[in-house]
């Protein structure tokens, strides 16, 4: 893994990865919401070696403190 990369560059990866390899359009489609989700309350253009877990919880504060229930911020962050 490209630790310079953002987090929404690693993403666009693992997108690519996973339609590689076949994986159906439905799954994607979460993903990516999930991803669009998350994005709304964590800096995506963020750089991976950067990422601490600190960034992590004020995003699930964020998610809490923007009037989403916790099963909306459970699901955000654990896509089926």
């Amino acid at each position: 893994m490209d630790f310079s990369l953002s987090l929404k560059d690693c993403f666009e990866q693992f997108l690519t990865a996973k339609k590689a390899k076949g994986v159906v359009d439905k799954t994607i489609d979460s993903y990516q919401n999930t991803f669009k989700a998350i994005s709304k309350h964590l800096l995506t253009s963020i750089n991976n070696s950067e990422l601490t877990s600190e960034h992590l919880l004020t995003m699930i504060e964020s998610m809490r403190n923007s009037n989403l229930s916790d099963k909306a911020v459970y699901d955000s962050l654990h896509p089926a």
